[in-house]
């Protein structure tokens, strides 16, 4: 364990900082991406502009119609920068 006399090398909070990162990104980016896309739906509906694609008529539906259209793996569309 770590202690003020015995501190955690350097490299292990580089190594636990990135893990986190990957999980948290992993779990959040489906969420991020329903919400965007409900978002855009709703900013195009105030503006009084019809819909262009796809309406949702809700989360659920979102995230279905994402996997059906663009697989499992779609809902991580933007994930990685590359």
């Amino acid at each position: 364990a770590a202690t003020l006399a015995n501190p955690m090398p350097v490299w292990k909070y580089l190594v636990s900082g990135a893990f986190s990162g990957v999980c948290v990104a992993s779990v959040l980016t489906p969420v991020e991406l329903i919400k965007c896309r409900l978002q855009v739906q709703a900013g195009a509906a105030a503006a009084g502009q019809a819909a262009v694609g796809q309406t949702y008529s809700g989360s659920l539906d979102c995230a279905m119609q994402i996997i059906r259209k663009e697989g499992v793996r779609g809902l991580w569309r933007g994930n990685v920068a590359c």
